[in-house]
């Protein structure tokens, strides 16, 4: 990665984290989700599926 490149992600996720500090979401949000969900790289990402099974193991 080049510096441009580099400087470039920089201020787009210091933007992005910005608008979800301020509003709660930014327009890239599903890029974030296995950071704030605590999930290792490669695992999948939750779905409503996995929520009802929760629900119904209740």
């Amino acid at each position: 990665m080049n510096e441009l490149e580099r400087q470039r992600l920089e201020m787009r996720t210091k933007y992005d984290l910005e608008m979800i500090e301020e509003l709660g979401y930014c327009s890239g949000i599903e890029n974030y989700s296995r950071h704030f969900d605590g999930r290792i790289p490669g695992e999948p990402a939750f779905c409503l599926l996995d929520f009802l099974v929760m629900i119904l193991h209740l």
